[in-house]
């Protein structure tokens, strides 16, 4: 069954009826009030989000003063809401040293019993702001250590976009996706290994943008998405040395309606653990950026990708189509709450949306 499609005019007014997304079993309703920013938030992209073991909800945003752009006075780049998605909090320790640039992708790690977020900015080409810088910060965003610049790759041409970050091991994976299409081993304290697996490419673990990385907790696999090619790859990597990065399989991004034509763009692949609903556990979303043209007959929209354990599309939020009027039509990070509700981020223009599982 596909969805049905209502298409709203971007910047238009909003819909006087609820707004209701996915099909089957799998229905949302956009709650309009939820995930509001707080007061004094200047809100350009918004990439990364995370949810930590209380359920509270974290996103990371590129605001207009940023060095790269200065049209505004915001300083802020970390922002905290409660489980609810209510009560927007700056997490505001990491000052301009962890928002200048370009914040993109955000992972939470769990190390001896504390969390962090790994942050990879992608910044613009050098010699501006943010150019490459890699950052582990505390919950509120304290710097625990911070690397800006590349460290032996070409300067023209390394542009990170995401981690992935095993539960366990010394080892994380670093994407370069606006970059080299590499992928690159570090220890958690920053310290790149000299190792470097995929790059630009079509055929099996290669990539034409591998921009989010992480791990799929229900096999240890780390998975790529792989946004150009337009595919989820999953990848074997050895946690004790870091050596090992070898292609699994792949799964194509083929969901949505008859509109996506083969050529959704997957940014990131995230999987449910420890749902207040054990039925749950184990289901993934995909964040769809789709065309950069939303405008083009027939092109591909943006939109948010609901899958069973078997990794199977069970249901799709047509996020674009729905809430084209606000400017939510470039999903670029999606996340599911422990009660099986779904959170969007998207880019150009920054917005975040909460779907409550109906």
């Amino acid at each position: 069954m596909l969805p049905l499609l209502v298409a709203v005019i971007v910047g238009g007014p909003p819909p006087s009826r609820p707004i209701i997304g996915g099909y089957g079993k799998y229905k949302y309703e956009y709650i309009p009030t939820l995930l509001e920013f707080p007061a004094g938030a200047e809100v350009q992209h918004v990439h990364g989000l995370e949810v930590d073991k209380q359920g509270n909800i974290y996103a990371t945003y590129v605001n207009w003063n940023n060095g790269i752009a200065t049209n505004g006075t915001d300083q802020h780049c970390l922002v905290r809401w409660n489980p609810d998605g209510t009560n927007g909090t700056f997490m505001d320790l990491g000052g301009t040293e962890l928002c200048n640039g370009t914040p993109h992708g955000l992972k939470l790690a769990m190390e001896d019993g504390t969390p962090y977020l790994y942050h990879a900015n992608c910044g613009v080409k050098p010699t501006r702001n943010g150019f490459g810088k890699l950052s582990k910060t505390t919950l509120d965003g304290k710097v625990v250590w911070s690397h800006t610049g590349s460290f032996g790759q070409p300067v023209s041409d390394y542009r990170p976009t995401w981690w992935a970050i095993p539960p366990t091991g010394k080892y994380v994976y670093l994407a370069d996706g606006y970059g080299t299409s590499n992928v690159y081993t570090f220890t958690r304290d920053g310290v790149w290994q000299n190792k470097t697996f995929g790059g630009k490419g079509a055929s099996d673990g290669k990539f034409s943008n591998c921009h989010g990385i992480g791990v799929d907790p229900r096999t240890g696999h780390v998975v790529v998405a792989d946004r150009e090619n337009h595919r989820i790859q999953f990848f074997e990597v050895d946690e004790a040395t870091g050596d090992k990065f070898e292609w699994v399989k792949t799964l194509p991004a083929s969901w949505g309606s008859v509109l996506q034509n083969g050529t959704q763009r997957p940014c990131n692949f995230r999987v449910l653990e420890n749902s207040t609903d054990p039925s749950l556990d184990g289901m993934a979303v995909i964040a769809d950026l789709g065309a950069n043209d939303q405008t083009k007959p027939g092109g591909p929209r943006g939109q948010v990708a609901i899958l069973d354990k078997e990794n199977n599309v069970v249901s799709v939020i047509a996020v674009s189509d729905l809430l084209g009027w606000k400017g939510s039509v470039h999903p670029h990070d999606s996340h599911f709450l422990a009660n099986g509700d779904v959170v969007v981020a998207t880019w150009l223009p920054g917005t975040i949306s909460y779907w409550k599982k109906m």
